[in-house]
């Protein structure tokens, strides 16, 4: 059963993953909304129920990023779950400049977009 109450985007963003400030790895978004997204299978399992510092860009190295904490919900063989740990308003505001970031070329800032 879905949950969401906002939209969902199909749009492949890479996702750089962190707990407990190492590295898990890079993996790629199927879809994202603005309460979760939901990450293809990668380098590395994440824990079920484990809380995440994730970042959110449209391309390696790509600017802006956007960098929010979150919690893994559900898990399933092809990928993984995660729900944002912050419901403010900052998040679309963020989302939306990683989500619509054409190309590398049209950056005008090098600054990680923080989510509270």
């Amino acid at each position: 059963m879905n949950h969401r109450q906002s939209a969902r985007w199909s749009r492949q963003l890479t996702a750089m993953v962190f707990q407990q400030g190492i590295l898990l790895g890079y993996f790629k978004t199927r879809n994202i909304s603005l309460q979760g997204a939901y990450l293809e299978k990668g380098p590395a399992a994440l824990p079920l129920n484990g809380t995440l510092d994730v970042i959110f860009m449209a391309a390696a190295g790509c600017l802006p990023k956007c960098a929010v904490k979150a919690l893994v919900v559900h898990k399933e063989n092809e990928g993984t779950g995660i729900m944002f740990a912050s419901n403010d308003q900052e998040i679309l505001h963020n989302l939306r400049q990683v989500l619509f970031t054409v190309a590398p070329g049209n950056q005008s800032s090098s600054r990680t977009l923080k989510l509270k």
